[in-house]
């Protein structure tokens, strides 16, 4: 978890803005297995959930009191209750896979020049526009975009709620926006 929490500081320290967004790439495995497998080392070769939670909350973003505006995994098998509600208080947004995401990942050169067009644009805006680029991309690259899912989760439509010592992450008012074009 260190790795990750010195470059979000590093980026943070070294790259002044009003809006922080982080995109994770890599292998994902929901809650149960976690994000980013590192096929060089054996061993503990990813970040579990407890070990991502740290990761943020050890920042010092996070710690100055801000959030990031999204929090991306360009990841398979990301979107899950579980992961919502641990990551809730560090994005505004989070964009996550419940599925698998094809190993090109998300079009991002599209999704920039939409941002540098359109530089006021919010979070959840940019949200949807990773999303629909994604659907695309997929679509023009593999042919159609039957298998491709991939959300983007406003967390102030959420409220955290704890019941007896468990944590839950209920949809309170609002819309998501997500496309899952399984058949």
């Amino acid at each position: 978890p260190a790795a990750l929490t010195v470059f979000i500081d590093y980026c943070y320290d070294n790259y002044k803005s009003d809006y922080y967004d982080i995109v994770l790439w890599d292998h994902g495995g929901g809650p149960a297995l976690g994000f980013g497998y590192d096929d060089r080392f054996e061993g503990d070769i990813n970040l579990d959930m407890a070990e991502l939670i740290k990761s943020f909350d050890d920042s010092k973003l996070i710690n100055d009191g801000q959030k990031f505006e999204i929090i991306d995994f360009a990841a398979c098998l990301m979107s899950s209750v579980e992961i919502v509600t641990a990551l809730y208080d560090f994005a505004d947004n989070l964009v996550l896979s419940s599925d698998i995401e094809n190993g090109t990942g998300q079009y991002y050169t599209l999704v920039l020049e939409v941002l540098r067009k359109n530089p006021s644009m919010s979070g959840f805006e940019l949200g949807k526009n990773i999303v629909d680029w994604f659907i695309t991309f997929d679509n023009y690259k593999y042919g159609d975009s039957t298998t491709s899912t991939l959300s983007v989760i406003n967390t102030d439509n959420y409220k955290k709620v704890t019941y007896s010592g468990t944590t839950y992450v209920i949809l309170e008012s609002g819309h998501d926006y997500s496309i899952d074009e399984h058949n």
